[in-house]
């Protein structure tokens, strides 16, 4: 196991891979669909994560399965973010 600078914990080398390419999946997707490059993630809502499975099948051609596995990593991380934040939110 290796420390990620991404997650801040140590994690496996195939997690940390997966983590950035959901990263990268996400930031395009800004750009695409919002037309920015940041968002907030207390600002992540069903919405944004059915939108943006949506674009992993029709855009990334990403399976089903990779599909949902990305919006999962979305929505836990965004979940997690704002448990532990005061409020004001973060960007991507």
């Amino acid at each position: 196991m290796k420390m990620d600078r991404f997650s801040g914990k140590s994690i496996s080398k195939s997690t940390a891979k997966r983590y950035w390419t959901c990263y990268n999946h996400l930031e395009q997707f800004l750009k695409e669909v919002y037309k920015t490059e940041d968002f907030r993630m207390k600002d992540i809502d069903h919405q944004f994560i059915t939108r943006f499975e949506y674009f992993l099948k029709t855009s990334r051609k990403c399976n089903h399965n990779s599909a949902l596995k990305y919006a999962t990593i979305l929505k836990n991380s965004s979940y997690s973010t704002s448990q532990s934040m005061d409020g004001q939110g973060s960007f991507l």
